[in-house]
């Protein structure tokens, strides 16, 4: 039995004669509320729908009372409208009765409500030891009937077969059809949809389980001249496992997206100097297999060309285009009732473009790749990319006639010349490549002359018979003196007995230059840079020279010895020496106030040209720190004692300052700036600070004399003595220190009596 989706209510009252209840409305509504009278009894019971199998057992019982007066022979009756019942009475001894359910109630399907009445008639007998009879009693039963749902309904399309149309262009992704499943049962408000389908369409077409969409699954999944219609049955199925299916048909819509194609029967062959309007003897057709083609056929000569002796001419040159551009096209319907041109026949015409009899020339070629253009003017716009069919049909040109020997190289442009190069200071011998030409007359032989266009260039030598080429001597070939790319040769083409002498064919040959030349270094042996520069701050640049003649062979890079310690504090790039990390990575005050720095200098760093040995040398060079005045005087010394016995000029202590820079910002003047007592009284005229010839002490550390400016008698006690120090940069750096000064008391005099006096009798010793 499966959960109860909606309970719907029947409620009844079970009556005792004598007692005049209304009809009660037994509503299958969740939202009725029926309440019983207060003598009332309350009765529920569960009911499957569509249930009325009596003999299965699966009725629904419900005492409704028990009567346990043996006096009381209960009459029952019931009435109803719309609801089939009947009540047995199991036990006659107890009086218990059982309602049954006969109507089968359809939980999808059931009526708003239920009128129902019962009636009970009590025929009372009284006991002849109880005394009073008391026929009007009475009672009422509430009775509630619960209908439980199961799923017993199938799933239903709303069509019993469906039908849709779409391109045959549609795209992977694109929706097709919604068809949609229901099913009346409660739990069954979205069911599972499926396609069952062949192996194509499976990979092809898919369905939304839920909602039913049919999609396109794949790129170019449908063809109109290939599988049309296509057939699927989309299934339905609920919780229940019941299905229902129902057929799809896809009819494609044609859509005019497929290329022409072209055939040529058989190859072509024409002898040369033809006739204007003469036809070729070919059988070349077009066909398209989209219903709507409407084809056309043209020559596309900007992909024709004309080929000599297995040499492509140069269709831009305008005499040779004129004399290749011989034929034109024709066409006509194969079949002339179709009005579609869908098939059509092509035939070549040779044209009036040459005089008669002048062309094809099988001396300016003797093959025609001639690029045939089949159009369909009624090509889907989306697939304008199939619109055309191209196909390059061979015509071979019979030879008839003779001619002047010629170089098939030289009717090319220079970028599809071959390129003749010779290294540098190639050994005798070395081979050059070769020229070629040709005599169209059967038979002859062709003779080669070469020269040098300019004598300084003799280098190379030219075999008569093959035009083939050698270096003429060792160490000849130089490309760095005078920095040469090219020098050039003019040949020229004669067949037997110099009959026919073509046309000088200039001959160029590049130089490969060799790197063979060592790069030289120009920097001074020692460079400055400030302490504790900023990072990437420009030391020197390296000058540097190299005369191989190519870039990479002339490009010098250097790089300092990563086993020194000065290319931890410096690197170089693009031979500029920098400060590598700065700051107080370089600090000459506390580090190394210079560094010994080595080299090296290599040309063609990134060993380009297939290179493998650059040309490399070395220098060392020496990168001193320049001071800057970053430090700032110390005075070391703390206090000083003396006594007031200390006479003016007198020689105090000395004071000891320090600074860590260097040169004139090493250097120290000191001056007082105030003299305080120990009550704060300004004592200023006691002491002054001097120099003489002990101020050096060390290269940073200087000292001053601290002297008395007048005599210190009766000037005990301690001073505070503020001396400002400042070094001598530009701009200085000052500081103000202060220095204890303690004057201890002096025993200047000696004792002596002053007491007694002559008129006095006792002595006192006064110290």
């Amino acid at each position: 039995m499966r959960s109860v989706l909606r309970i719907s209510l029947i409620y009844f009252i079970l009556l005792i004669v004598g007692v005049n209840c209304d009809d009660v409305i037994v509503a299958i509504n969740e939202n009725v509320t029926v309440t019983p009278n207060e003598a009332g009894t309350f009765y529920t019971v569960s009911m499957k729908e569509n249930n009325h199998d009596f003999e299965a057992g699966v009725q629904v019982l419900l005492p409704l009372f028990k009567i346990v007066d043996a006096n009381i022979e209960p009459t029952i009756s019931f009435v109803s409208s719309s609801f089939q019942y009947s009540v047995l009475k199991t036990k006659e001894e107890t009086s218990s009765y059982i309602f049954y359910a006969t109507q089968s109630f359809d939980y999808e399907t059931q009526p708003s409500q239920y009128l129902f009445n019962v009636q009970l008639n009590l025929n009372y007998t009284p006991s002849l030891t109880r005394g009073v009879l008391n026929p009007d009693w009475k009672d009422c039963a509430l009775v509630e009937i619960n209908l439980i749902d199961y799923n017993d309904e199938l799933p239903e399309f709303k069509e019993t077969e469906y039908y849709v149309s779409i391109n045959e262009t549609a795209k992977k992704g694109e929706f097709i059809v919604q068809i949609l499943a229901t099913d009346l049962d409660a739990e069954d408000k979205i069911l599972e949809h499926s396609l069952l389908t062949s192996a194509y369409a499976s990979q092809i077409l898919e369905i939304e389980s839920d909602t039913g969409n049919i999609y396109v699954s794949a790129d170019n999944a449908f063809d109109y001249d290939t599988v049309n219609p296509i057939f699927v049955i989309v299934r339905g199925t609920d919780k229940a496992r019941h299905t229902t299916s129902v057929p799809l048909t896809i009819n494609l819509l044609d859509v005019n997206n497929k290329a022409p194609t072209i055939f040529v029967e058989y190859p072509i062959n024409v002898d040369e100097n033809q006739k204007s309007g003469t036809v070729l003897n070919s059988s070349i057709t077009a066909s398209d297999m989209d219903a709507t083609a409407k084809l056309s056929a043209e020559i596309d000569w900007d992909m024709s060309y004309a080929m000599k002796d297995s040499r492509r001419l140069d269709m831009n040159n305008e005499a040779i285009s004129q004399q290749v551009k011989f034929l034109d096209v024709e066409y006509h319907r194969v079949n002339e009732l179709d009005d579609t041109n869908r098939d059509i026949a092509i035939d070549l015409i040779v044209n009036g473009n040459n005089p008669d009899w002048t062309t094809p020339d099988f001396e300016l070629f003797d093959m025609l790749f001639l690029s045939l253009k089949v159009t369909d003017w009624m090509t889907d716009p989306e697939f304008i990319e199939q619109q055309n069919t191209s196909v390059i049909i061979l015509i071979a040109i019979n030879d008839i006639n003779d001619n002047t020997p010629y170089f098939p190289e030289a009717n090319l442009p220079e970028s599809e010349r071959e390129n003749r190069t010779v290294q540098e200071f190639a050994p005798k011998g070395t081979s050059v490549s070769s020229i070629v030409a040709i005599d169209l007359d059967v038979g002859d032989t062709v003779t080669y002359d070469c020269t040098p266009v300019d004598s300084n260039f003799d280098w190379i030598d030219a075999n008569n018979a093959t035009g083939a080429f050698t270096v003429k001597d060792s160490n000849l070939v130089d490309a760095d003196t005078e920095k040469t790319f090219y020098f050039n040769y003019s040949c020229t083409a004669s067949d037997d007995g110099y009959t026919h002498t073509s046309e000088p064919m200039i001959v160029p040959f590049y130089i490969i230059d060799t790197n063979n030349q060592v790069p030289t270094i120009t920097i001074d042996d020692t460079v400055y840079v400030d302490e504790k520069s900023d990072p990437n701050t420009e030391v020197a640049e390296v000058g540097t020279h190299d005369d191989d003649r190519d870039i990479p062979f002339h490009t010098v890079a250097c790089n300092l010895d990563r086993t020194q310690t000065c290319s931890d504090k410096f690197i170089i790039v693009d031979n500029v020496i920098l400060v590598r990390h700065g700051h107080d990575d370089i600090d000459r005050d506390k580090g190394d106030p210079s560094y010994s720095c080595p080299m090296t200098c290599q040309d063609n760093p990134d060993l380009l040209q297939n290179d493998r040995n650059p040309n490399s040398v070395t220098k060392t060079i020496t990168i001193r720190l320049r001071d800057i005045n970053d430090h700032t005087p110390e005075v070391l010394t703390e206090a000083l004692d003396t006594s007031e016995d200390v006479e003016k000029g007198d020689i105090i202590g000395i004071i000891v300052a320090t600074d860590i820079d260097e040169g004139d910002n090493a250097e120290i003047d000191f001056e007082i700036t105030r003299i305080e007592n120990s009550n704060g009284e300004d004592s200023s005229s006691l002491f002054d600070i001097t120099t003489d010839e002990n101020y050096y002490v060390d290269l940073t550390h200087k000292q001053a004399n601290l002297i008395a400016s007048e005599d210190l008698r009766g000037a005990f006690g301690n001073y505070t003595v503020a001396i400002r120090v400042a070094d001598r940069g530009d701009p200085p750096n000052v500081a103000t220190y202060f220095v204890t000064v303690e004057v201890e008391k002096f025993n200047f005099a000696p004792p002596r009596f002053i007491y007694p006096n002559k008129n006095s009798k006792s002595i006192f010793l006064l110290c």
